[in-house]
């Protein structure tokens, strides 16, 4: 997109530091790969390969253990929010799809992980729906299952720290 000088002289005097640093007029695009094609990185040697294997466990056990965590923030706060009602607002409690949250694509894939597809479903249903009788529940359950999730990173930290100095010095080697 490129603009003419009189839109870059209409902007404000804090904006033209901005329009001083933009690059509006010259844009670099390798013409041997498109952006369709993706930006795949050549792995070389099988060694190369087990280190990628190992960097990408790593890295999906993380992002299940943060997302199980940001999952028990939001239900946390509500558990006692439940806890402080009385009988009537307990029979009219509601949530929404978020779930009081932020992220509820999050919140859902978390549940479905931790109960499966099907189940999974109907828990988040029933978080909606019946708060006050499954929040709590889901909350325990989410919570032992942070646990064992951490307990079997701490255990497999151990392997991908021997495959990492097994294969790092001859993954270098082409």
């Amino acid at each position: 997109l490129v603009l003419s000088q009189e839109t870059r002289l209409a902007c404000s005097g804090r904006d033209q530091l901005a329009w001083s640093v933009l690059n509006d007029e010259w844009v670099s695009h390798p013409t041997w790969a498109s952006e369709e094609a993706g930006f795949l990185t050549h792995k070389k040697n099988s060694f190369e390969e087990t280190l990628h294997r190992s960097e990408e466990e790593r890295h999906e056990y993380q992002v299940h253990i943060d997302a199980i965590t940001r999952t028990i923030a939001v239900l946390d706060p509500l558990e006692a929010r439940i806890d402080e009602m009385s009988s009537e607002e307990r029979a009219q409690f509601k949530l929404g799809p978020d779930l009081g949250g932020r992220m509820p694509a999050i919140y859902q894939k978390i549940v479905k992980k931790v109960y499966g597809r099907d189940a999974g479903q109907e828990i988040y249903r029933a978080l909606q729906e019946y708060p006050t009788v499954a929040v709590p529940v889901v909350l325990a359950r989410l919570k032992q299952k942070s646990e064992e999730w951490r307990r079997l990173q701490r255990e497999w930290n151990r392997t991908w720290r021997e495959i990492d100095a097994k294969n790092f010095y001859k993954a270098l080697d082409h």
